[in-house]
């Protein structure tokens, strides 16, 4: 017996060294999935034209996530002038590897440009598409949320943009479907019955007149399946 109890004293800081080593790879493994990073991609609404950045979307969006707890960092990757064929061209670039989820807001500068609606939506859906191969979630918002807060004149800057309360109004409206998604981890996660790899696609604010777009989405805001994403 004692012995044995010698053995088992003599094999113990061996265990407490492997418990250690076994409890520090859990931690790390927790520090790693506990950041959720979520790329906003799209135009001069995105990149928030004529507001400072801590204004712009991607800025607030991140701010109303922490203030829910939620440890988030929002990257802003909208671009000036950017179109949907544009965007496709620099996908990878502005979602990078480890993002989990997309936030897509394009197709205004195509629309101005005489671009077919069609291929907007078409090159949209390419966009999630790519996306979601990569395991990355996107949340689908119909294009009359945006619309309907860009007809507010107290909400809007002179330049047709969204101001930072019109930005707000955005985010307040968005929030809840990417809380949610963010809470629940991401693409390999179902949300709301849902495929689990949802896209968000916002619509532009006023650059175009508001019977240019109307047909390409005239439903109010919804989270759809992926396959549906456009």
């Amino acid at each position: 017996m004692n012995l044995l109890g010698a053995d088992r004293r003599r094999r113990m800081p061996q265990l407490i060294a492997c418990l250690v080593l076994i409890a520090a790879a859990l931690l790390g493994a927790a520090a790693a999935r506990a950041e959720t990073r979520i790329a906003v991609i799209g135009d001069s609404n995105v990149a928030g034209f004529g507001v400072a950045p801590s204004d712009a979307y991607p800025a607030q969006l991140e701010r109303a996530l922490r203030a829910k707890g939620l440890d988030v960092r929002v990257r802003n990757a909208g671009l000036n002038g950017d179109t949907t064929a544009h965007l496709l061209s620099r996908l990878d670039a502005a979602v990078p590897d480890g993002t989990r989820i997309a936030v897509v807001w394009i197709g205004t500068n195509d629309l101005r440009q005489g671009v077919p609606p069609a291929t907007v939506q078409h090159n949209i859906d390419r966009i999630a598409a790519r996306l979601r191969a990569r395991g990355i979630a996107v949340v689908r918002i119909a294009r009359p949320l945006v619309a309907r807060v860009a007809a507010r004149r107290e909400f809007v800057l002179k330049n047709g943009h969204l101001n930072p309360a019109g930005y707000d109004r955005i985010v307040a409206q968005t929030l809840p479907a990417i809380e949610e998604l963010v809470a629940r981890g991401g693409a390999r996660r179902r949300l709301r019955g849902a495929a689990g790899k949802l896209a968000v696609v916002v619509f532009a604010t006023r650059h175009p007149p508001l019977r240019t777009v109307r047909h390409i989405a005239n439903t109010p805001p919804v989270v759809v399946p992926a396959k549906q994403a456009v």
